[in-house]
């Protein structure tokens, strides 16, 4: 037995042996090492610095396999070189071999790393370039070493005649290039490349440096020879990558670097969300993880400032790496799981970040040896790209985050996931993962930057800054941010710490127990008074419960006589809004037959009758639409529908309302607007006016001399919105102190006495206030009784565009003082025109508006038919639609340019839109067409579009348009019976801002018949591409319907279609699904126009009949002029053919006919006199 035990014993102290490191025997005692500052070479060359820099690294690894203990001796490299010769030290670094040292010490087999020898100078010093002879009696520094014999042979190669300047040590010569003492300097490469104030010439020569040993010390010699061969065996990467970190750390820009940074002011970074410790983002929207600490940092190392940083956030990979590539970010971060799949993506990745290696994470042991199935995070492609290069026949089911992926390995889903090395610990803290077994992976998944193939200035910049922080800067900053990933529920500590709960509960329980014990003693006690006191309470209850079954009875007699009063509130409401309802149709009855009165009766007396009817019935209408408005609120069915709006046409609208009626009092009125309003606003604009006009039209009812004064400015409350300030100032009657709270009152008036004589239903500053309320906004009164009023509110309102209105006031007043007659700019009888649209009554407006100018004018409905027109036709300018079905109008313009014959290859394309916001000129330009018009079409912006791009030769300009009939148009009246009739329907038009888009009365009315006509079928189609949730078509037809309901001025109807036209291209189904009956419902109620129509086209019964010879004779006239474009011979056959009616069974022909030459539509005319 004992010789058993003394054979093991032996055998255990002879591995114990092995084990030890090389000569651990001889190396009890420190080994003295000369330390020395030399730049990135080694730094912390004095007692109490730190010591870092390629050289201390490379000790320290030795030391791992020799057991060395360092003992440092700080000083200058001649001086310790000599300490070296005497064995006053043991080793030292950076020592050139040459033959007159090989015998004076003893250098080792290898190496300890390759140095380039750079020469230096000052930045900016452009006394000396490249070109060799500008070193000629330039002082150069240079250590005492190998490399002056080195730089000696270089100068005499290349014949410079340079002074030397020799230092014995680094920081004197580099003391020395600071004071400028010296012009350049020699440097290694590591310690030029830590320079800032420098500029690199040019390299000279290369060498190999060793750790030398005294020769004193042989044992250290050789026990260095076997540590440097195991080095190589073990980690044959170490000095290349030794060399790779201190070689690239360099602060001095590139000049790529120095051109991004030139055209950059901003640098925007995307991060990826719920990726803890790299990044994430705090409950309060800030960017929070490494990304949040390595960025500042980079750019404080490179000495960057000025340079802006922006972070944005994304809950999905592939979402970033698409803005990336898109160019909405610069760069990415993290990126990973391999080079392939980021190439694939167009992506540059940077250096590591992190280098870090993958853990498979696994339940079952079998399985993770040949894993066939992996959970991936479908938010983080980075684990499905590794998954897919190292385990390529396994199946990937997407899970939508990392605690997902790990539950389908617990409960078997899958047999494996992978988790990034540095996060996996932490994660798996979580209570329901413990169960979870890893292993780590050999192959390596860095999470890097990543910018955009192309990129290399911001690439560079990139790697630079990781180099010059360094991993063992950057894994601190990452390892504070690990436990974000995992919080212990309270659960958890529960669990962790059962048996603290369970003397906890025995605790409790004891108490329990003599709290029982102690309440015993005293119970007998206790029962006693219980009865006594139950007694009492029995006779307390019998009388509360008296009280109770009063108190039932009155809350009863209550509650019946509320819903008595809000039954009777409902009704009234209910009985407002139907009698104002009943009476609209009367009253506009009454104004229609009495429209007619006013154009037929002669006598004056009756024409000033049949005024007051009408003056009497509009503010009878306008009374009824209060009382509608207000039983609207009082139901609760107003609500606030923002949209986009431009704040200048708002102002135009009011002015256009209000300044009528006070012209008529002989008020002055001013609008005073600040030219930095922006132009495009979000926010209810039908309401805002509505709010506006009611404070305006008060302040002229009740102002007799004097002025009103609107006034709207803006203050900028963030980047977003603005508070709009809006006030109205009068100099009229003024309101006492006392009347001010009956201001709101409904159906109250203020001083009814004294104001008898003024209409009104007392409903208006009610109506205002309660809309207002819905804005979030209220009402200011300042008056002063019996010199005026002033009223005012600010609304909150979100910016669209910031673009200023410029001067409104000298616009409104130049526009008030022209009022010009309208006469065409130009005619161009000879110009060929063509119009493309998908909705045939915006081809009819540009007719109307375009049919003085004698214009050949043709029309496409389609984008394929507009290139069947184009392949036989060279036209001089082309009005091209954007939204159009199937082919829209950027396929269509690439389509036409793209034509073999190229007749319109050069032709002007002006682009047709109803989206006038801000950079669409730019956009549309960009897409190849020459300019863009907004719909609805301004016939002035349309004239002068054509006069701009038709070729000279073509146009005739009119004479000053003063030469033209003196006849301006009154806005208020049309002067047409049956747009009278219409204007005061159930259906809501603006019948002038109708005609002002399109040119005349007449032409709205051709207008107007086409979008009625089409109404029910345009419905129809709307209403199935709802039901079939085709989203795309759906928003396309609502966009065309905004634009048709706009020109014939359905301003509620064009409001609903833009709301939802913007809900259908953000597919925002839900809003859809309840705004799109509504909008359905009062597009086919316009259809109730047509018979008004209808009865216009009769109204030619009580005219002579034209007889077939006259007329046929009248369509040959016409047919040869429409050959030769003789237009104005055309209108003069027209005039007298309007003084006949033409038979019943001819009219349907002869309309047509007739639309198509006062048009003048000379392809239409041509098909009809070819049927």
């Amino acid at each position: 037995m004992r010789k058993i035990l003394f054979i093991l014993s032996t055998v255990l102290l002879i591995l114990l042996t092995a084990a030890q490191p090389i000569s651990a025997e001889k190396n009890s005692s420190r080994i003295r090492v000369g330390y020395y500052e030399n730049g990135a070479f080694q730094t912390g060359a004095n007692p109490g610095d730190i010591r870092r820099g390629y050289a201390y690294e490379y000790y320290r690894k030795i030391s791992e396999y020799t057991g060395w203990r360092y003992e440092y001796v700080y000083g200058t490299f001649t001086d310790l070189y000599k300490m070296l010769l005497d064995g006053q030290i043991d080793l030292l670094a950076g020592l050139a071999k040459t033959d007159k040292r090989i015998g004076l010490i003893g250098y080792p087999d290898f190496p300890m790393g390759n140095e380039t020898y750079n020469l230096i100078k000052h930045n900016g010093d452009e006394r000396i370039t490249s070109a060799y002879e500008t070193l000629n009696e330039k002082r150069i520094g240079v250590l005492d070493s190998a490399i002056v014999q080195v730089l000696k042979k270089f100068l005499n190669d290349h014949n410079i005649n340079a002074n030397l300047v020799v230092f014995n040590d680094y920081s004197s010569m580099l003391t020395a290039f600071e004071k400028n003492n010296v012009d350049a300097m020699v440097a290694e490469s590591d310690g030029s490349r830590e320079r800032h104030d420098t500029e690199l010439l040019y390299a000279f020569g290369t060498s190999d440096y060793y750790l030398c040993v005294s020769h004193s010390r042989p044992d250290l010699l050789e026990d260095l020879n076997k540590a440097q061969v195991q080095l190589m065996v073990e980690e044959p990467h170490f000095i290349n990558s030794l060399k790779i970190k201190y070689d690239v750390v360099n602060r001095n820009l590139s000049e790529k670097e120095k051109n991004w940074l030139a055209e950059h002011d901003t640098l925007r970074i995307g991060y990826l969300n719920n990726y803890l410790p790299y990044s994430d983002t705090t409950g309060k929207g800030k960017v929070t993880g490494l990304i949040k600490d390595l960025i500042p940092q980079i750019l404080g190392q490179l000495e960057i400032s000025g340079l802006k940083v922006t972070y944005s956030g994304y809950d999905s990979y592939d979402d970033m790496l698409m803005d990336l590539g898109d160019d909405y970010i610069d760069v990415a971060f993290p990126v990973g799981g391999g080079l392939f799949f980021t190439e694939e993506r167009g992506i540059f990745q940077s250096n590591p970040v992190l280098p870090i290696n993958p853990n498979l994470v696994f339940a079952d042991e079998n399985a993770s040896q040949n894993p066939k199935s992996f959970s991936a995070n479908k938010n983080n492609l980075m684990q499905y790209y590794f998954i897919k290069t190292n385990y390529p026949d396994a199946e990937i089911y997407f899970y939508s985050s990392i605690d997902e992926c790990l539950k389908a390995v617990v409960d078997g889903t899958v047999d494996c996931t992978t988790v990034n090395g540095i996060r996996v610990n932490d994660l798996l803290k979580n209570r329901q993962f413990r169960g979870l077994s890893i292993k780590p992976l050999s192959a390596l998944d860095s999470r890097c930057f990543g910018v955009t193939i192309g990129n290399e200035g911001l690439l560079k910049l990139l790697n630079r800054g990781v180099n010059v922080i360094g991993r063992d800067q950057i894994e601190p900053l990452a390892y504070k941010y690990l436990e974000g990933l995992y919080k212990r529920s309270m659960y958890d500590m529960l669990m962790d710490n059962m048996w603290l709960a369970g003397l906890a509960l025995a605790a409790i329980s004891l108490l329990i127990i003599a709290f029982f014990a102690r309440e015993s003693r005293n119970a007998k006690q206790r029962i006693k008074e219980k009865e006594e006191a139950g007694k009492i309470l029995e006779a307390k209850n019998r009388e509360l419960d008296e009280n109770k079954q009063a108190l039932i009875a009155s809350n009863k007699k209550l509650a019946e006589a509320a819903q008595k009063e809000q039954a009777a509130n409902v009704a009234k409401s209910q009985f407002l809004s139907n009698m104002s309802h009943e009476i609209r149709t009367p009253i506009n009855a009454i104004m229609g037959m009495n429209e007619m009165i006013c154009r037929e009766a002669g006598a004056p007396n009756i024409r000033e009758y049949a005024e007051n009817i009408r003056t009497a019935s509009s503010s009878l209408l306008g009374i009824i639409n209060d009382i509608l408005d207000f039983s609207k609120i009082e139901a609760g069915k107003i609500e606030i529908i923002p949209v986009e709006y431009e704040i200048s046409s708002l102002l135009n609208d009011l002015v256009n309302m209000v300044k009528t009626r006070a012209d008529k009092k002989g008020l002055a009125l001013h609008v005073k607007a600040s030219s930095e309003l922006p132009t495009l606003l979000y926010g209810d604009e039908i309401r805002l006016k509505q709010v506006i006009t009611n404070i305006l039209t008060n302040a002229v009812k009740y102002t007799e001399e004097g002025s009103v004064t609107l006034s709207i400015s803006s203050e900028k409350t963030d980047d977003k919105t603005i508070r709009l300030k809006v006030s109205v100032e009068d100099t009229g009657i003024g309101i006492k102190p006392e009347d001010l709270k009956k201001l709101y009152n409904p159906f109250e008036r203020i001083e009814e006495k004294r104001n008898r004589t003024i209409e009104g239903t007392g409903l208006g500053m009610n109506i205002t206030k309660r809309l207002l309320e819905l804005m979030d906004s209220h009402l200011e009164v300042e008056s002063v009784y019996g010199k005026g009023s002033k009223f005012s509110f600010t609304v909150t309102q979100p910016v669209i565009d910031w673009t200023p209105i410029g001067d409104f006031e000298n616009a409104f007043r130049r526009a008030v003082a022209r009022q010009k007659v309208y006469k065409e700019r130009f005619t161009a009888p000879n110009a060929k025109v063509l119009v493309v649209d998908d909705t045939a009554m915006n081809i009819t407006v540009i007719k109307g508006l375009l049919k003085t100018t004698q214009v050949q004018l043709s029309d496409a409905n389609s984008g394929r038919e507009a290139l069947a027109l184009t392949d036989a036709t060279q036209f001089d300018i082309i009005f091209l639609d954007h939204r159009m079905p199937d082919m829209d109008g950027v396929e269509t313009l690439e389509a036409i340019r793209a034509q073999t014959n190229g007749k319109n290859k050069e032709t002007p394309v002006i682009c047709l839109t109803a989206n006038a916001i801000s950079g669409a000129r730019e956009w549309y330009l960009a897409r190849g067409f020459n300019d863009y018009i907004t719909k609805p079409v301004d016939s002035d912006h349309l004239e002068a579009m054509l006069i701009k791009y038709l070729p000279e030769e073509l146009v005739s300009l009119s004479e000053d348009n003063e030469a033209a009939e003196n006849n301006v148009k009154n806005k208020n009246y049309t002067g047409n019976e049956t747009l009278e009739q219409i204007r005061y329907s159930d259906i809501p038009l603006d019948i002038d801002a109708g005609i002002q888009h399109c040119g005349s009365a007449e032409d709205y009315m051709s207008v107007l018949r086409i979008f009625l006509e089409s109404a029910e079928e345009k419905a129809d189609e709307i209403q199935q591409l709802f039901e079939a949730q085709d989203w795309k078509n759906y928003t396309t037809k609502v966009h065309a319907l905004k634009s048709s309901a706009r020109i014939i001025g359905a301003a509620e109807l064009s409001e609903q279609a833009m709301h939802l036209e913007d809900a259908g291209n953000r597919l925002q189904i839900e809003e859809i699904t309840q705004k799109t009956p509504a909008l359905l419902e009062l597009y086919r109620s316009c259809s109730k126009l047509l018979p008004m129509l209808e009865t216009a086209d009769n109204n030619d019964a009580d005219l002579p009949e034209i007889d077939r010879e006259s007329l046929t004779e009248a369509y040959e006239a016409i047919k040869e002029l429409a050959s030769s474009f003789d237009y104005n011979s055309i209108k003069m056959i027209l005039a007298e053919l309007e003084k006949t009616r033409v038979p019943a069974e001819l009219a349907e022909r002869h309309n047509r006919l007739v639309n198509a030459a006062k048009k003048p539509d000379w392809d239409a005319l041509k098909k009809i006199f070819e049927e």
